[in-house]
Order: C-alpha cells, then structure tokens, then sequence
C-alpha cells in the first residue's frame, strides 16, 4: 500500500496506454510496474508501456514531448489527436518528483518509461488473501497459451503463491502427455489464442481416471464462443486481476460451486431486443467509446457489430443486412459523412437507417449530418435510455 495521487497517475496511464493501443494494429501492448527503490517512507516505482506498434524514428522522438506537436504532421495522418497528451503526462510526471523517457523503431514498436515517487503509510495492512495463498501453495498447474507475454504475466502471479507452474502451447498430444505424466490441480486455457476446432476441452478435461480436471478459462468481454464452453469451470476476462484469478483458482481447485467465479455481468431488465429483433452496427474508432456503446446495447440484449472507420462500415454493410448504423463523423481513414453518402448512394433501396453518434452538438454540424443524408442525429455522451428511446423510435418505422 503507497500514498500518491492516484487519479493524476491514472491519466498518465490512459494517455500512454491509449497511445500504445492507437498505433498497435498487431501484436500487443504491456504494461508492467515494479519497485525501483525504496528509502525510509519514500518508494520510486518505476512504469513500462510497451507496445508492437508502427514505431517512431529517432529524429521525431525530440518533438513527443512539445506542446501541439505530433510526429505526423501532415494534413492526411491516420491517426488524431492535439499533441498535448504527452505532454500534460511529462509535466504531470515531474510533479511526482519522476522523469519520462522513450525507445521506439519504426515498424517493431515504442517503449516508455517513467517514475513516480510515493510514500509509505504509517499503518500496517493485513493480506486478506492469507488463507486462498496458502490453499495454493505447491498446487500444480498448467498454463495453455501461445502467448509468451501472458504465459510470463500468468506464471510470476501464480510462482508468488509458490504454486508450481507449467506452459505448453495447444498442441493436443504434448498436452496429454503433460497431463498423464504431472498430477496437475487445474488448467488456464487462454481461449483467444487457441483454435477451438482443434483442441478436445471435453477430452483434456476427462483425462484424470478418479475426477474431472477443473479448467479456467481467459478470454475478452464480447467471446461468446469461449464463454459458450459446456465444459469449462470458469472463465476470467481479461485484463487479468490477481484477486479474480486467485479466487477462481480457489474454486475451481476445491470446487467450491457456490462461490464459483463468472464475469459480473448487472441483470437486463429490460430487453429490447426480445420485442424488436435489430441487427445493429456501430461505427466508432475510440475504444472507450466503443466499450460504452457495446455495453449499452447488450443490456438491451442486442449483439452489435462493431468497426472503426467509415471503410469498415461501408465493406461490413456489403457483407450483411443491417437495420440500424450508429454513426460516429470523425474517424481515420473515411469519415461518417463520406461513409453514410457512399451507402447511400450504392444501397438506397434496402439501405438501414443511419443515426449519426458524434461529439458536435453545433446546429451546422446537424445540419450537416441531415445533409448527407443520415436519418437521425446523437450527441455524445449518450444514456441506456436515449439510445433505447432511438431503437423503440426507428424499430416502430422499420416494421409499420
């Protein structure tokens, strides 16, 4: 436990997380943080983001840190922003009494590093977690990932529990043997990364002769195949959070089915979706918003496609029927406006209804989206209830 101010620290994070994310079309992006020293009350942490994106050459590294600087300048760059992130992060670095540095080659990928100093409370803590650490002391386990990243994160969380720890990538007979020849307590199976036509769940989990070996599973918010997995104990979505995995650990080990773990999901109270049948896309490059909008429709019970630019929506328009598009106007590559006049012109007489969803909440900018011919206009932030007034407005129309 350290003393510092944690909202200041968050935005650092969001700015150089976000960046990493943005310029990462592949690979992936890790974040680590460890103890760089510790004097009397004074604790330095140290913090890596780390990412496999497009990189930044050396002579564009000077300019990261400069007020409305960018790398790309051009009027024809890829990718937003003010140019102030970075720099609103260096200064709020140095007010923690920290310093930020950066690695970066083009095309492999952009590493930064910073510290921050905090301070020691007075107080002593207590581990609240004692009793499950000591239930996985010198259990066994098996880690199934074709990720060397997660397969580190994973086996440093679990080898601090002094739990004993294998990996094997999803080779079907390297698992057997594994399985056959170590008495393993339970399996994290990473479903992203494996192939589920290749791999027997129900035939690794049999395998032991007197029980059946209790499987976690890893996977993101929206895979309903991985969650869908009859023979899976549990599932933890990821990021992964140590308290959550020793938790479903726990449970799965000692099967203790009324405190199994599942993704806290709040209850729909209201499906939509169970009155109006609406096959929805929405077009949004910023993740944030794009998690917010995915939530707000799967409360409603609808699964809603997603792309990040106005190409994406016009090619996944060509590939399926859609009744509804939420729009948004500002987006890399093809616009909301160029998108919604393309469909338009190329699918007008079976063409779904176009709502634009945007930050501009000037008269012009309406003016503009009805211009091009969009059918209903959305200025952000939007509620659970707006959109569901939205949906009940346009479902009405499409099925008079």
């Amino acid at each position: 436990l350290l003393i510092g101010d944690v909202t200041r620290l968050r935005q650092i994070l969001i700015n150089l997380i976000s960046n990493a994310i943005k310029f990462t079309s592949k690979g992936e992006v890790y974040v680590h943080v460890k103890k760089n020293s510790s004097i009397y009350r004074e604790t330095i942490l140290e913090f890596l983001i780390k990412d496999t994106g497009i990189g930044i050459s050396a002579d564009k590294i000077e300019k990261l840190f400069k007020p409305f600087s960018q790398a790309d300048s051009s009027t024809t760059r890829k990718y937003g922003g003010t140019g102030l992130g970075l720099v609103i992060s260096k200064n709020l670095i140095e007010l923690h009494n920290g310093k930020i540095g950066v690695k970066s080659e083009v095309h492999k990928g952009t590493s930064f590093y910073f510290t921050i100093q905090t301070d020691k409370p007075d107080i002593k803590t207590n581990n609240k977690n004692i009793e499950k650490i000591a239930r996985l002391k010198d259990k066994n386990v098996l880690i199934i990932d074709e990720n060397l990243t997660n397969i580190d994160t994973i086996t440093y969380m679990l080898q601090n529990w002094q739990m004993n720890v294998m990996s094997i990538n999803h080779n079907i007979s390297e698992i057997m043997k594994l399985i056959k020849e170590n008495n393993f307590s339970v399996i994290i199976m990473n479903m992203n990364n494996i192939d589920l036509n290749e791999v027997n769940i129900d035939e690794i989990r049999k395998y032991k002769d007197d029980e059946e070996l209790p499987i976690v599973t890893l996977t993101f918010i929206n895979d309903l195949q991985a969650k869908n997995q009859k023979h899976v104990y549990t599932y933890i979505q990821k990021p992964i959070k140590q308290e959550q995995m020793m938790k479903s650990l726990v449970n799965a080990i000692y099967n203790n089915k009324e405190s199994k773990i599942k993704i806290k999901d709040k209850k729909i109270t209201d499906k939509l979706s169970d009155k109006f049948d609406l096959e929805i896309l929405i077009a949004e490059d910023n993740i944030i918003n794009q998690k917010l909008a995915l939530k707000i429709f799967s409360k409603l019970g609808y699964e809603a496609d997603l792309v990040n630019n106005g190409l994406e929506a016009i090619e996944a328009v060509k590939n399926k029927r859609y009744d509804l598009i939420f729009m948004d106007l500002q987006m890399p590559e093809m616009d909301g406006i160029e998108a919604t006049k393309y469909i338009i012109d190329n699918n007008y007489s079976n063409r779904p209804k176009i709502i634009a969803l945007t930050a501009n909440a000037m008269p012009e900018d309406q003016d503009r989206c009805f211009a091009a011919g969009m059918d209903d206009y959305l200025s952000k932030p939007v509620s659970i209830d707006i959109i569901k007034n939205v949906l009940i407005k346009w479902s009405e129309i499409i099925y008079s």
